[in-house]
């Protein structure tokens, strides 16, 4: 009979690799921002959007990245100045998945 120091306890546990990453520059920014995406693989079937919220949740842009493209200029000049969350989604079967999300300020 060992002692606990001689037991050696195994488990099973599932890890992800799940990679997804949107970066943003100028930030803070006034009249366009470039946002760098990175998808963990892409299929040109699943169209990736970025949205732009604002503090109170309501949806104030959205841009469709095009297939094959990981940089985009985006135009923010219309937008007040403020505080805004911006995230990387894609459809799922039932509504969409947010991948990412990532801060922005908009200044004047």
């Amino acid at each position: 009979m060992g002692s606990p120091c001689d037991t050696v306890h195994v488990a099973n546990k599932e890890i992800t690799t799940d990679y997804f990453d949107i970066k943003l520059f100028p930030n803070p920014a006034s009249t366009d921002i470039k946002i760098d995406i990175t998808l963990k693989e892409y299929d040109p079937a699943i169209k990736t959007e970025v949205v732009i919220i604002d503090i109170s949740g309501a949806i104030v842009q959205k841009y469709t990245m095009p297939d094959f493209v990981y940089l985009a200029t985006i135009d923010i000049s219309k937008l007040a100045r403020g505080v805004y969350g911006v995230q990387l989604r894609q459809p799922k079967r039932f509504g969409e998945r947010v991948l990412a999300v990532e801060k922005l300020v908009v200044i004047r």
